[in-house]
Parts: structure tokens; sequence; C-alpha cells
């Protein structure tokens, strides 16, 4: 609350309440006094329920596959939609996030996480938040993707008509990895 000492005013002192942050209903009092007067006003509050779900997700990391989230903001009691409300989404790590404020809805509301073009396997976090409050942070775990076209090279006749087989392997880079130990191996 401020001012915690109000001073005297010809037209009267102004004085700011602040609501806690919190998830549930409440009161507070606010009490003035002077001199061998007092007064009290009494703040009711609504908590505020706020989260993002789910806490984890993995996607490929192809620059197009998505996680899908949901983003849930109301008041505590009754669920219903904070009216006017928007959160702020963002973003730690690569890839992207949207929408990046999206506003509260008497439904979910869907948030999408893309995620990066990467031959390495990465972790992103998303985190909402809406003025004091900051929902549980999403973590997407993305797995790097690596391409081999063999043969890499090859010759063949500019007829028109010759043509040379190509295989392309996709394989996440992980698992890469390990093949290639194994045949190191043998």
């Amino acid at each position: 609350m401020s001012p915690g000492s109000a001073a005297s005013s010809a037209s009267g002192i102004s004085v700011t309440y602040t609501a806690p942050v919190s998830t549930a209903d409440g009161t507070t009092t606010v009490t003035a006094t002077y001199k061998g007067f007092t007064t009290t006003s009494t703040m009711t509050y609504k908590g505020i329920t706020f989260t993002l779900s789910p806490s984890t997700a993995t996607v490929d990391a192809d620059g197009q596959s998505t996680a899908a989230l949901t983003l849930t903001f109301r008041y505590t009691n009754g669920g219903a939609a904070i009216s006017g409300a928007n959160a702020t989404v963002a973003l730690t790590g690569s890839g992207s996030v949207s929408p990046a404020s999206p506003a509260s809805s008497a439904s979910t509301i869907a948030v999408t996480y893309t995620a990066p073009a990467s031959t390495t396997d990465g972790t992103a976090t998303v985190t909402a938040s809406y003025k004091g409050l900051t929902a549980v942070s999403s973590t997407i775990s993305y797995k790097g993707i690596t391409l081999t076209l063999s043969p890499s090279s090859a010759t063949v006749d500019a007829d028109g008509q010759s043509t040379s087989s190509l295989t392309l392997t996709a394989k996440y880079t992980t698992a890469a990895r390990r093949c290639r130990r194994a045949r190191r191996l043998q």
C-alpha cells in the first residue's frame, strides 16, 4: 500500500492498494488513523490460476515440427476468463513460439512451439507471464536430424534420358552417433 504515511491535503489523500500475487481469493483490511480517529476499508482480491501445459514435449528438429501447448489463465473461483487480459509468451532457446501475446478467453488458449532445423539435439523453454504471475514453463526437447545422400557424386550422360540412382537417408543425430560407434567397434 502506498503511501505508508499519507500527508494532509485540502482535496483528499490518495492511497493505492496493490493486490498480492495469489492463486486463492482473499481479503485484506486497509486502516488509516489520525490522532484519535480510525477508519478501515476491506479489499477483496480474486485469485488467478495460470498454467502452461504440458511441462515437457519432444519434437523433430526439422524446422516444421510443432509442440501444441495449452495456456490457461482464469479466476480461481468459478473459472471465468479474465476480461481483457493478455499474457506474454517468451522463448529461451532455438525455434519459435506463437502467439507471443495471447488474450484471455473462455476456453483454453493454444500456443504453438515450432522446432528449428538443426543437426544437433537441443532444448527450448517456453514461459508465459501475466502481470506478476509466471506460469510453469514447458521444456521442449528437439531431436537433431542428419541427412546423407549417396553416392556423394556420380557421372551420367547429359542426354536427357540417362539416370543415376541416389539414396537419401535421414537419421536422428543421436542415433547416427551410436551407429558410427558401433561400426568402429566391429
